[in-house]
């Protein structure tokens, strides 16, 4: 499973590391681009000396879906051997911070020749973007993992067609693109329609807030250890999931109260939640000992609290569960797993409990990585979910057909669809989630456009 993390979480770690500062004197950067010019020099030229000077001799490195190579011979021996005719590589991005550090580039090559594993060659140039993530010590690159496009370079090779799956051809798919409602803010997360405005916590900032279909935000009550999920019990009163201390608190007329304290039964920082129509709360949490910044996710729970503040776990073993949805009739939660690049759903039994678990799309099948985080319903049982990997919503079917795609000006973390017909669909973005540089940069916003179908289901 460790290994599976790994590329699961690469490209939202490759996120992190292009939106970090990447100013002068940084040593990670430095390295990064004495690298990348040894990667020409071997690749094109080579030269595959060129790396000596800046890879480790023990270098391991990952290519996505092939062997590891361990040993910088290993890696000189790539290029060595001349396998990749005509290659070329072109630079795109390079930003690094302390002992890491990120390139995005492109790679053009024709198959022409025969390599061990691959399908006969086809002859055809392939062309696509690629990514390295890179672990530096005492100046020198000590580890490599390197993504691609998969999609292109299949079809390249050979092994998917060129016209892609009926249902998942760019024909099909409509792209929409939006418009900004309110910005300014530092992090806005889990979004919520009710009583003709968009709640939503602004989470960095450690305070929930309502915004109007004018842009007119308010403050509606701070919570000193960061909001996250926000809910309403049947009488009106709000939920909020207090993140860091995993407690779960409502909004009384005199203030904050709370309703069940978590920390016996989460394993990890409580976080997005959903509330059915009895006032049940379902509540995530990242997971055993989580650090993205190591590949590292543990096992979470999904945990229930009744009005009354009852607590239970109702389900185990999820990977980073996060937004959730239930629908129309009450009695199938949706639960989006980040770190899993899935949606699972359950059926919700009248206690209150959770069974059938069953994967209602798995997404990582799709053709470029997406890491769905804050999602909604709409009332043709389509989800759409904010891709915590790049800058855009998805809508998804029950099996992982898309249907559509929304541009975002920034990274993508959650979405809802409201406004007084239920069709305007409200995404939160921001340029990073680390809450230092989001309180920095301030680069928060609500993003709207106007979809077809409205919203159904809680939340």
């Amino acid at each position: 499973m460790k290994g599976k993390l790994v590329w699961l979480l690469l490209p939202c770690l490759m996120v992190i590391a292009l939106v970090m500062p990447s100013c002068g004197g940084n040593p990670a950067l430095e390295v990064a681009k004495k690298w990348d010019a040894a990667m020409d020099d071997a690749s094109m030229n080579g030269n595959v000396d060129a790396l000596d000077e800046v890879e480790d001799p023990d270098v391991v490195v990952h290519p996505m879906g092939l062997p590891d190579m361990v040993g910088r011979e290993a890696h000189k021996a790539i290029y060595a051997s001349e396998w990749y005719v005509n290659y070329q590589r072109e630079t795109m991005d390079i930003t690094g911070s302390g002992d890491t550090a990120a390139i995005r580039y492109t790679e053009r090559w024709t198959f022409s020749k025969e390599l061990p594993g691959f399908p006969p060659p086809t002859g055809k140039e392939l062309n696509y973007e690629a990514a390295v993530f890179l672990r530096i010590k005492d100046g020198k690159v000590v580890e490599v993992f390197m993504i691609w496009d998969t999609m292109r370079f299949n079809q390249g090779i050979g092994i998917v067609p060129e016209t892609p799956m009926p249902g998942q051809t760019p024909a099909s798919i409509t792209t929409l693109e939006t418009e900004i409602l309110v910005d300014g803010l530092v992090f806005g997360e889990c979004p919520r329609w009710h009583n003709g405005k968009l709640w939503f916590s602004d989470m960095h900032a450690h305070q929930v807030m309502t915004v109007d279909l004018d842009g007119k935000t308010e403050k509606i009550v701070e919570v000193p250890n960061q909001p996250a999920g926000l809910g309403w019990l049947p009488d009106g009163r709000l939920l909020v999931v207090s993140q860091t201390d995993k407690r779960l608190l409502r909004l009384d007329p005199d203030g904050l109260t709370e309703v069940a304290d978590l920390s016996g039964l989460a394993s990890g920082t409580c976080n997005d939640m959903v509330v059915d129509a009895l006032g049940r709360a379902y509540i995530g949490n990242f997971g055993l000992d989580t650090d993205l910044k190591v590949f590292k996710v543990g096992p979470a729970e999904i945990i229930m609290v009744t009005p009354e503040g009852d607590t239970r776990v109702v389900a185990t073993d999820m990977i980073f569960p996060n937004g959730s949805v239930i629908t129309p009739d009450g009695r199938t939660l949706i639960v989006a797993e980040t770190a899993n690049s899935d949606l699972i759903a359950f059926d919700i039994d009248s206690d209150g409990s959770l069974s059938g678990r069953r994967v209602w799309a798995k997404l990582e099948s799709l053709e470029s990585n997406v890491f769905p985080d804050g999602i909604c319903l709409d009332a043709e049982g389509a989800v759409w979910l904010a891709n915590a990997a790049g800058t855009e919503v998805i809508r998804v079917l029950e099996g992982g057909e898309v249907t559509h795609r929304v541009k975002t000006s920034n990274l993508a973390f959650a979405c809802m669809l409201g406004g007084p017909d239920g069709r305007t669909l409200f995404i939160c973005t921001a340029e990073t989630f680390d809450p230092d540089e989001a309180r920095a940069k301030a680069s928060g916003r609500i993003e709207t456009v106007k979809v077809d179908v409205p919203g159904a289901g809680l939340p």
